[in-house]
């Protein structure tokens, strides 16, 4: 019993060790869709994300045989640490902080991009979602604004260090939830 409370203790006290490594370096991966009906790959070394659309159900496609039921339908030529595409593949967020802020930003700090068919759509502003920069939370090397809990085929959910937000893609703008 007492391994098990000294275990949990532990854990407790190394996710702060663990919280502000620096980036990882460049490396390709791939993000699907909600619906698994879209896929990016992010090439490193191609500095190119690349969206593709299956032609055949996802159920009969693995991992090794996607791009021969794929077309692409759009790229981008950029490499973001993260990245996700919308239900309907129209729509890319691509980030290279993961919702985390550079201690020296500036008001024209962007958080993040939104693509839609592989053409920058918008550019999200510090500014644009959070109102007071002093609500940023402190960690050992950054500020944390928050994440993208959730991307839409009619816009962006966030979960803020101030709440709730929705971006609108139609008005391109941002709403409290």
């Amino acid at each position: 019993m007492k391994s098990i409370f000294r275990f949990i203790i532990l854990m407790f006290l190394a996710v702060p060790i663990f919280a502000d490594e620096p980036m990882p370096p460049p490396e390709t991966y791939t993000r699907c869709s909600k619906n698994k009906r879209y896929f990016l790959i992010c090439d490193a070394e191609e500095n190119l994300t690349t969206c593709y659309e299956l032609f055949v159900p996802e159920k009969y496609v693995t991992d090794s045989d996607s791009l021969y039921f794929a077309k692409e339908k759009w790229n981008i030529p950029q490499w973001y640490l993260y990245a996700r595409v919308s239900n309907n593949g129209e729509f890319c967020i691509l980030d290279d902080w993961g919702g985390l802020v550079h201690p020296d930003f500036g008001a024209d700090y962007v958080l993040f991009m939104v693509y839609r068919n592989g053409e920058e759509y918008a550019k999200i502003f510090l500014s644009d979602v959070i109102s007071e920069t002093r609500n940023l939370k402190r960690t050992v090397s950054h500020f944390y604004w928050g994440g993208i809990e959730s991307l839409e085929d009619d816009g962006i959910l966030l979960d803020t260090v101030e709440g709730k937000k929705w971006y609108d893609f139609a008005t391109k703008k941002l709403l409290v939830k």
